[in-house]
């Protein structure tokens, strides 16, 4: 439940995508990022948007900074689908994700959802900066492929044409012969 929620405050569809970021969290890691023993726990967890990474995973820099984006306590600050649907963790194949080993991490920080400027918006500015010229080109390729197709698919239809227009005139000119 998103903290707006939780306060009772209006909400919009970023509440939506806070659900997405605890539903993956619970996916990859097995507990809730703001567990507790009663709802009323879990509701001074949330309003607290303090949550730990386990430290005895493998994970990219592609998920903790997809999940970082989903969980910020501030609405207007969280991602929105235009951001999630050009995340790197979105746009990038898992074998070209950058992982971490957490277990090496000496006193692995908790994410403060309140920040920006926690740990894991460095690591996404960083990503964001790597991928965008992957991207730029990624999108130049895919309109220069589109392009070729539309063209072959336009010639393809006027050579198709053009031959049921010949096939027409030759049976016209059979049956006057």
């Amino acid at each position: 439940m998103a903290p707006e929620l939780v306060d009772s405050k209006s909400y919009n569809n970023k509440a939506d995508l806070w659900s997405l970021g605890t539903i993956t969290y619970q996916l990859l890691f097995g507990i809730n990022p703001f567990n507790g023993r009663e709802n009323d726990e879990v509701y001074k967890n949330i309003r607290n948007g303090v949550y730990n990474l386990p430290k005895k995973l493998q994970v990219s820099k592609e998920i903790l900074t997809f999940l970082n984006g989903l969980l910020q306590f501030n609405p207007e600050k969280r991602l929105d689908w235009d951001d999630i649907v050009r995340h790197p963790f979105i746009v990038r194949k898992p074998s070209e994700f950058h992982y971490l080993n957490l277990q090496q991490i000496e006193d692995l920080p908790s994410v403060d959802t309140k920040k920006m400027d926690n740990f894991l918006w460095v690591m996404y500015e960083e990503l964001l900066s790597t991928n965008k010229k992957e991207l730029e080109d990624k999108i130049e390729l895919d309109k220069i492929t589109t392009e070729k197709i539309q063209s072959l698919s336009f010639t393809e239809n006027i050579e198709s044409k053009n031959n049921k227009n010949n096939d027409s005139i030759n049976k016209i000119s059979n049956t006057i012969i």
